[in-house]
């Protein structure tokens, strides 16, 4: 795959994900059903963006791989998998802090205390909009559960 074609196809695998997803989004309870459909309705605006700028504009180095370290992603997608599956059993702090810290480190960027600084920003801001704001439960942490 190169760099040009990625331009296209992530988004489009994205515009496809939102297409799938707003049935769900659309089945909620008038009250819940407002977030998810305006994170659908940017997530489809945003994508469809990328596709008319890569179809406008190609990338300088449309023709480049976009993979440069291949093993890198797999594991990437690896984690991510590993992610979902260890989710309910873990929680969602516990398991989003474990991928916020681990990923990008998988993915060769290599300076912890900047790792940990946005993955606790990331844990608290997720805590103040989904649990205080919003009151929406996420999956309960292993070591709280009773």
């Amino acid at each position: 795959m190169t760099r040009g074609s990625a331009e296209i196809l992530f988004p489009a695998a994205l515009l496809a994900a939102c297409a799938a997803l707003w049935p769900h989004a659309a089945a909620f309870a008038p009250d819940s059903r407002v977030f998810p459909a305006v994170l659908l309705a940017l997530l489809t605006a945003m994508s469809t963006a990328l596709i008319v700028r890569a179809w406008l504009r190609p990338p300088a180095d449309a023709a480049t791989p976009f993979f440069e370290h291949f093993g890198r992603h797999a594991l990437a997608l690896a984690a991510i998998g590993a992610y979902l599956a260890v989710l309910p059993v873990a929680g969602f702090f516990t398991a989003s802090a474990a991928l916020a810290l681990a990923l990008p480190f998988a993915l060769g960027y290599r300076e912890p205390a900047r790792l940990a600084l946005a993955t606790a920003i990331f844990l608290v801001a997720v805590w103040v909009v989904f649990v205080w704001l919003f009151q929406r439960p996420l999956p309960r942490e292993f070591f709280l559960a009773h």
